[in-house]
């Protein structure tokens, strides 16, 4: 009959029956421990060490736990990791699988067939003989699937709870029960790498798991360039275990570049050309996952969720305001109808913001809900993104607090080819500082397919021009530079672009700049001031750099540090921050351009704000105390920013061949060696660590 829990013994006994003439067998008033009715997995388990450690305290500590998340995030099987074996504590733990349930009656089947002590079909109280055969024995009892009967499941729940006060229950759903005392536990993703390197890949869980499955069928090599492609696609699936596992056994049939495409594309939302054999029907393809859910939605419900998917991740709540009210849904039901998603894990709160995982965007960006009131939702979109950015007339940061929040929607619309040409320039303008925090590779490369559209409005032509001319100076091609200047003028000059003249004349003093035309570049600065009332912070920032860069460190810092001062937004402070920290380094205020570039570094996201962060402390801290440490983040710097694609002033690249005479001069060759080792092997996380590190380490 299996394994019983029997008083007086201390473990275990397997109990046998001798079944009479007629057949019939008596169950024992026992506890029938649960192993038999457990999910049994061939695979092995991936990861989630800390989840499986947490999941048991929290089940041993509180009666109703559920266990919520989106389909295909791995509840199940996180829920009969930690419970299969009756965790310390309970005497015995059963499985129950709601997956084919459909009302009461089949909710109460499925705890009896699991659990085998309800009493027969139809007795009058099933749960008090579960509560008298208990007694005080403390058991646990995993209930699966919950979503399918929800109503259902919470009622008997609740009662089941009520009747046999020293059970435990551990509950799966893509949404709550709604009881007074049910702790819920989300569950997401499988952690994905950090960077796209072998080391990192191998440290998550989501790339763990997809080598592991997709070895099974394919060679898959981290250690000769897979790692960052395996990187890619765990990232396109959010880590969802299911996605991860069917996307893994495709590598049989294609290379793991095409796998990326597809991935990439979002065509993993559809039915996969493989088919996952001893999974239930709505678990065979992520198709199948997501559409069981969006089924049960609501026609409001689904349209919002077509809405949404208009927009991209992180939504902001004025976001998805706008797209929901572009869809015609009412103010009053936004977050009622928000709520609803969330509840059923195809949205996530991600506070302040909330999150539609890419792979729930994809299946819902194709659903028919919307229809015509598309073209509605992305004009809502556009023209809320614009008005969160604010108006700006210069190649810079934008000051917007809403820029960021509203940025991964804004460059979603820049790629829709439904949205208007003339608009998705517009925005292409308008988030362009977003962008070149990327690099300036990726920057031009943006601005390229920006003034590839046919918007044809010359004003937003000529400032997208303008950002160009910033970047190709910031490359050191100032040949396209002085074409991008030139292109400007000629549309200003064709009419209705008026706006755009400062910031022709703001581009033209950056390629001056960076063609070390100091009094050209002063001429035109202080035009600007003389002419058009008190200087703007812009046109301060670049006198500040025109003076640095003729070494005139002591009038250049006082305007950085009264810009930083003035500056609220979190981009523009930081920039400004870095450049005084610079400036100070080349003065010799160790101690200030330390602690202001350790503010840049813990502050900022952009790459290249932290590699020239990086430089400011290498520089602060050489100039104080000559280090092998010190002098291998000056190599790195310079490095990194050829990587990249950056090229320093000239200013900056003839200080770089003076201080490194000046570490020849200073240092044993063998120093200087050891720290052109170290510059190779950082990357850019360990460059960043060192350089916080020397912030706070002793100096002299």
């Amino acid at each position: 009959l299996g394994l019983y829990k029997i008083r007086d013994f201390d473990t275990p006994v397997r109990l046998f029956a001798l079944r009479g003439p007629l057949g019939a067998t008596t169950t024992p008033r026992a506890l029938r421990l649960g192993a038999p009715s457990f999910e049994r997995y061939r695979t092995t388990f991936v990861g989630r060490e800390a989840d499986l450690r947490d999941l048991r305290s929290v089940v041993a500590h509180h009666r109703l736990v559920n266990l919520v998340g989106p389909g295909g995030a791995g509840k199940t099987r996180l829920a009969v990791e930690a419970t299969m074996a009756p965790p310390e504590g309970f005497a015995a733990s059963w499985f129950v699988d709601l997956a084919v349930a459909t009302d009461r009656t089949e909710v109460e089947d499925a705890f009896r067939a699991a659990l085998g002590v309800l009493g027969p079909a139809g007795a009058d109280n099933p749960i008090q003989a579960l509560g008298e055969l208990l007694a005080a024995v403390a058991a646990l009892v995993v209930v699966d699937n919950c979503e399918q009967v929800i109503d259902e499941c919470a009622e008997f729940v609740d009662e089941l709870l009520t009747g046999c006060p020293s059970l435990h229950v551990l509950c799966t759903s893509r949404e709550p029960l709604a009881l007074p005392d049910e702790r819920l536990v989300h569950v997401g993703g499988l952690s994905l790498p950090s960077h796209g390197d072998a080391a990192a890949v191998l440290a998550s869980d989501a790339g763990r798991l997809f080598i592991e499955r997709a070895s099974q069928v394919a060679t898959i090599n981290v250690a000769n360039g897979d790692a960052e492609v395996v990187d890619l696609i765990v990232r396109a699936l959010d880590g969802l275990p299911l996605a991860v596992e069917l996307v893994a056994a495709m590598a049989w049939t294609l290379p793991l570049v095409e796998l990326a495409e597809v991935v990439g594309h979002g065509l993993v939302a559809k039915d996969v050309p493989f088919r996952a054999r001893g999974r239930a029907d709505r678990h065979v393809s992520l198709h199948a996952v997501i559409d069981w859910s969006v089924r049960a939605l609501d026609e409001t419900a689904r349209r919002a969720l077509a809405a949404l998917a208009v927009a991209a991740s992180p939504i902001a709540r004025r976001t998805a305001t706008a797209a929901l009210r572009g869809a015609g849904i009412s103010i009053e039901q936004v977050d009622p109808v928000v709520a609803d998603l969330v509840r059923r894990s195809l949205l996530v709160y991600d506070e302040p913001n909330l999150r539609m995982l890419e792979t729930i965007r994809a299946f819902a960006a194709a659903l028919p809900d919307l229809g015509p009131a598309r073209s509605v939702v992305t004009r809502a979109l556009v023209s809320d993104c614009t008005d969160a950015a604010g108006s700006r007339r210069l190649p810079v940061d934008a000051d917007s607090t809403e820029f960021d929040q509203v940025a991964p929607t804004a460059v979603a619309l820049i790629e829709d080819s439904d949205v208007d040409p003339a608009a998705r320039q517009r925005l292409a303008w308008t988030f362009a500082p977003w962008y070149s925090r990327l690099g300036p590779r990726r920057y031009a490369a943006f601005l390229q397919r920006a003034l590839e559209l046919d918007g044809d409005v010359n004003e937003t032509l000529a400032l997208l021009l303008q950002a160009a001319a910033v970047n190709a100076s910031a490359t050191g091609d100032l040949d396209s530079a002085k074409r991008f200047i030139a292109g400007s003028a000629d549309r200003i000059a064709a009419g209705r672009a008026d706006d755009a003249a400062e910031g022709h004349d703001f581009a033209l003093t950056v390629v001056h700049l960076r063609e070390a035309r100091h009094l050209d570049a002063m001429r035109l600065i202080t035009r600007w001031h003389r002419h058009h009332g008190p200087p703007t912070s812009a046109w301060l920032h670049l006198e500040a750099l025109a003076l640095g860069e003729q070494g005139r460190f002591d009038e250049a810092e006082p305007l950085y540090a009264a810009l930083a001062d003035e500056s609220t937004d979190s981009p523009a402070r930081t920039v400004r921050l870095l450049n005084l920290a610079n400036v100070q380094a080349q003065m010799g205020k160790t101690e200030s351009a330390l602690a202001n570039a350790a503010v840049v570094l813990q502050d900022t996201s952009s790459r290249i704000v932290r590699t020239m962060a990086v430089h400011a402390v290498g520089l602060a801290s050489w100039g104080d105390r000559r280090s092998t440490d010190a002098l291998a983040l000056l190599i790195w710097h310079h490095r990194d920013l050829d990587d990249i694609g950056w090229t320093v002033f000239p200013s900056e690249r003839d200080q770089w061949h003076r201080l490194l005479a000046d570490a020849t001069r200073s240092l044993p060759a063998a120093e200087v060696a050891a720290a052109q080792e170290r510059a190779a092997r950082l990357d850019p996380t360990a460059a960043c660590d060192l350089a916080l590190s020397l912030t706070r380490g002793p100096r002299s």
